[in-house]
């Protein structure tokens, strides 16, 4: 009994020393789960650098990471650049971000390197008479942090995955197409981003509307202003807030335009979107949210500068609210 006591001990030390070896190596693919909330915003539960945190995902943030004070001391390696950087929500209203830099930071067991990020600030903006959404994160990740890698984003699949680069797409991705921000040259005003996301072409009969993806967005909205009035549009009873006329937008739109191919049925986007008066230095026709991602597996090639959706048979009336 004795001699066995000792070659458990030994058996259970070796495969435990093979643990510690694996978990500590980089790898170059993690899944990450995702949670919806009550609105379809989605959150993360991620390991950094060995502390759990729970993300809010908000692609329409060009920044890596928020971290909000309290929880700068466990960056050790997070130095500030001593650069304000000026941020704008759809309202207008104009936050001081204060820029940090990290050279090296993991996420489970993947690297990721040269991160730029800010002190977390709220900026989200509620619309209407509901009761502001719950805080549920403890950090915010932007799009920032995908510079070099590919991202799958699965709201019916509850995760995300992140995978190093790789000049390719799957065979069984339906549609491939790229994606820019046609604006990015213009002058930019105080409190503008030149870089309003990742902006995809949405098409319709009368007008080819440029919409910025954000995950951070719990429905889609159109810019009121930019809507041609040949649309169909029909008055809602939504309360939208003092003066705001509740007004959608109804149309099967085409994705991606004359660039794309591979074009068929999952071409296309059936929207009822709210219109909305988003603040003038808002560049881009509208947003993309969750009725968005609630419709397509969505690809995302950031070095490629590509994209890539698979269409999602399920009846998403169901899944908003």
């Amino acid at each position: 009994m004795l001699i066995f006591g000792n070659v458990f001990f030994l058996i259970v030390l070796f495969f435990s020393i093979i643990s510690t070896a694996l978990s500590s190596e980089i790898c170059n693919k993690i899944e990450i789960p995702l949670k919806l909330d009550k609105f379809n915003i989605p959150y993360l539960t991620l390991i950094i650098d060995k502390r759990e945190y729970k993300a809010l995902f908000d692609l329409g943030s060009s920044y890596s990471i928020h971290i909000p004070k309290k929880d700068i001391k466990y960056f050790p390696q997070l130095k500030y650049t001593g650069d304000v950087e000026k941020t704008i929500n759809i309202n207008g209203e104009i936050n001081n971000n204060m820029l940090f830099y990290i050279p090296n930071m993991s996420i489970d067991c993947m690297s990721f390197e040269n991160i730029n990020g800010v002190d977390f600030q709220p900026w989200d903006v509620s619309i209407g008479s509901e009761a502001e959404n719950e805080k549920l994160h403890e950090v915010v990740i932007g799009r920032g942090l995908f510079k070099d890698k590919l991202i799958t984003i699965d709201y019916i699949g509850k995760n995300l995955i992140v995978e190093d680069y790789k000049n390719k797409f799957e065979i069984d991705d339906l549609f491939l197409f790229p994606f820019k921000d046609e604006d990015e040259d213009e002058d930019e005003e105080e409190g503008e981003d030149e870089e309003e996301g990742i902006t995809i072409s949405l098409k319709s009969k009368y007008k080819n509307y440029l919409m910025s993806l954000d995950t951070g967005a719990s429905e889609s909205i159109f810019v009121s202003s930019k809507v041609d009035p040949k649309e169909k549009i029909e008055h809602c009873d939504f309360d939208l807030g003092p003066k705001i006329d509740c007004k959608k937008i109804f149309y099967d739109f085409n994705i991606g335009g004359v660039n794309s191919f591979n074009v068929g049925n999952v071409a296309n986007f059936k929207s009822d979107s709210i219109l909305y008066p988003i603040d003038k230095r808002f560049k881009m026709d509208g947003l993309l949210g969750s009725d968005f991602f609630l419709s397509f597996i969505v690809k995302i090639n950031f070095p490629l500068g590509s994209m890539s959706l698979i269409k999602l048979e399920k009846d998403i009336t169901l899944l908003k609210h």
